[in-house]
C-alpha cells in the first residue's frame, strides 16, 4: 500500500519552515545573537549600536581567521569566511600585561576566574604585554572554553560586535 502525502501536510510544513526562516532573518537583522555554546549562558544576546567601542569586560562576538585557529564548519553569515563567531569577554586590551601561570591567566596582576589551562589542550599563547591592535578574549564562565588562553591575542578588527545578554537560560 502506497502512502501519499496530502497537499495540506506539505503546505503546513512549508509554512512552518517559512515562518522560522522569516523569524531567523528578523533576529539577525535586529542584531540578536543566539548563543548555544557553554562559554556563556545559553540564550539571546543583543548587539549594541554600531560604532560601540569595545572595552575591557564587554562581551564580544569575534571572527577568528580560518587556518590560524581551529574553527567550526562554515555556515554563518556573521564572519567573512562564514565561520561561526566566538562569544567571549574582553579580558585584556593593548598595553595590558597578561601572565600565564599554573593557577590561570592573570591580567594586570588580577587572576581571571576559571582561566586555568586544561592539560588536554595545547596552548600557543605567551605571557607579556598585549600589542597595539590586539585583544585577549576569555570566558570566565566556562573553565574549558577555547579562547585566548590557547591561541593568544587576536586582532581588535576581529571583533564584529559587542553584545549584552537579552534573555539567558
Amino acid at each position: 500500500m502506497k502512502r501519499s502525502i496530502s497537499k495540506s501536510g506539505v503546505a503546513a510544513a512549508l509554512s512552518t519552515f517559512g515562518l522560522l526562516a522569516v523569524a531567523a532573518f528578523g533576529m539577525w537583522a535586529a542584531g540578536i545573537y543566539i548563543n548555544t555554546t557553554p562559554s556563556f549562558p545559553v540564550g539571546f544576546y543583543q548587539q549594541t549600536g554600531p560604532g560601540t567601542a569595545a572595552k575591557k569586560g564587554d562581551l564580544a562576538l569575534a571572527c577568528l581567521p580560518r587556518g590560524k585557529w581551529h574553527r567550526e564548519p562554515p555556515w554563518s553569515l556573521r564572519c567573512p569566511d562564514r565561520a561561526m563567531p566566538i562569544l567571549k569577554k574582553i579580558a585584556a586590551l593593548p598595553n595590558d600585561r597578561v601572565a600565564i601561570t599554573a593557577a590561570g591567566i592573570w591580567v594586570n596582576r588580577r587572576l581571571v576566574p576559571k582561566s586555568k589551562l586544561l592539560s588536554s589542550q595545547t596552548s600557543t599563547a605567551t605571557s607579556g604585554i598585549v600589542p597595539d591592535g590586539m585583544v585577549w578574549l576569555l570566558s570566565d564562565s566556562a573553565p574549558d572554553s577555547y579562547d585566548s588562553r590557547y591561541f593568544g591575542p587576536i586582532p581588535l578588527t576581529a571583533i564584529q560586535a559587542v553584545v549584552r545578554p537579552l534573555w539567558v537560560f
